[in-house]
């Protein structure tokens, strides 16, 4: 029986992926970590907050210009992934404040690919993935390639809540639960989430652009994280799946063989 469990053992590690990890962060290349707002009065939308220390993840249902939206961006160029490889990620995101009220933080993806275009209000075309700048602003006009509410691919900025994402151009990838009375420096993710997984993975395949929006889903309520001028920028934990070669050639049917002249044995 000893010998029958090695064999199992053996075989059970050699039909397992191999696994390949990296942390990519805003910081990376293109990366980049912003906030976007809506539209009203004081026309917030036209306004640059990419060079603050940390994003307001702010929502109020009744007036558009204070929604506050984080986008994020990430250059997966130095993720290396075949055809027949997948990636598992977590997204990490850490609290500048301490937050008294729960929030839940919904989680969409661009969709890969984007190239711009009108965004139907009568303001900026909306960029590309990767045709904006950050912007060194804070609540400041933007310059004519900074994102701000007016020109973000995807974004609605006349709209209030989770509304204010475009869902023909977005995918929600999932939510970041984050607990009241959490303290500054405390880190929150998404994890386990397939949509992640096949939007990172698509990205990675296609143009090494992901971007990403972080919306609050929960009203009045607002959320600060650090951003990469913080100190402590979002970040992917990102492990590419490799199929070990031979398995699909092997099959159920060659293991089953082994196992069972080794139980003969």
């Amino acid at each position: 029986m000893p010998r029958f469990q090695n064999l199992l053992l053996v075989l059970s590690a050699a039909l397992a992926p191999a696994a390949h990890a990296a942390v990519i962060t805003t910081a990376d290349g293109v990366g980049a970590d912003n906030q976007v707002m809506g539209l009203d009065g004081q026309n917030r939308h036209t306004l640059n907050k990419g060079g603050g220390s940390n994003i307001e993840l702010r929502n109020n249902t009744s007036t558009p210009g204070n929604n506050f939206v984080g986008v994020l961006r990430f250059d997966l160029s130095s993720v290396t992934i075949g055809a027949d490889q997948t990636i598992e990620a977590t997204l990490n995101i850490t609290q500048n404040d301490l937050e008294t009220t729960a929030a839940t933080i919904n989680v969409y993806g661009l969709n890969d690919g984007y190239a711009g275009g009108a965004d139907g209000l009568g303001a900026e075309d909306e960029f590309a993935e990767a045709g904006y700048t950050e912007g060194v602003s804070n609540f400041s006009p933007g310059g004519a390639t900074d994102l701000r509410g007016d020109n973000a691919p995807g974004f609605i900025e006349n709209q209030t809540g989770v509304d204010m994402i475009d869902a023909s151009l977005t995918t929600l990838l999932g939510a970041i639960n984050v607990p009241a009375n959490s303290p500054g420096g405390t880190t929150v993710s998404l994890t386990g989430s397939a949509a992640l997984n096949s939007f990172l993975t698509q990205a990675a395949l296609e143009d090494d652009v992901a971007v990403i929006y972080l919306v609050n889903a929960t009203d009045n309520a607002n959320v600060a994280v650090l951003t990469k001028d913080g100190g402590a920028g979002p970040n992917l934990n990102v492990t590419v799946i490799v199929p070990e070669p031979g398995v699909g050639a092997m099959g159920l049917g060659a293991m089953g063989l082994l196992i069972a002249t080794a139980r003969r044995r």
